[in-house]
């Protein structure tokens, strides 16, 4: 677990309809705010936190040792995310090593490419719009926008030594 969790930033973290949904029915605690008018206030953090401290000393420790977890299991999830582009590379260079050095790409399915290039722009777009709804997912973003052009530079090699394969 995290040593410098703190219960305010997790909450400042969170989008609100998570924190209802955490406190409210996942611990029946808590349901004397009114998540839905907090927005609108900007208090969502704070409010939540205030209310948090007013629970029994028993009760915020359980709660305070879940976040704990949340918070550690998405840092992982962060990094594990961020890791993509290390595990991306090191699968796309022997692939374009190979069609550069045989200047073939005879066997190599394009339209699974195609397909492939349809998706990461799907994912990047996803991660953008996930970015941009909840403010979080940087790594989700970076990942998937650092993929796509991964993608097209291979379409672009098979299209390319397709055309120049003497042998098609």
């Amino acid at each position: 677990m995290s040593s410098d969790f703190s219960p305010i930033t997790f909450c400042q973290r969170t989008s609100e309809t998570l924190l209802r949904r955490y406190f409210q029915q996942k611990h029946s605690v808590l349901h004397a705010i009114d998540f839905d008018q907090l927005p609108k206030s900007g208090n969502v953090a704070k409010t939540t936190f205030l209310a948090f401290t007013e629970l029994p000393e028993g009760k915020q420790a359980e709660v305070e040792a879940e976040c704990q977890e949340i918070e550690s299991m998405a840092n992982q999830a962060g990094f594990l995310q961020g890791s993509i582009l290390l595990l991306s590379l090191s699968a796309y260079l022997p692939q374009w090593k190979k069609v550069i050095a045989t200047r073939s790409s005879k066997h190599i399915s394009l339209q699974s490419w195609l397909l492939w290039t349809v998706s990461a722009a799907i994912a990047v777009f996803y991660a953008v719009a996930q970015y941009q709804t909840t403010g979080h997912g940087t790594a989700l973003v970076f990942s998937s926008a650092v993929n796509l052009p991964c993608v097209i530079i291979t379409v672009y090699l098979l299209v390319m030594y397709r055309k120049k394969d003497p042998r098609s």
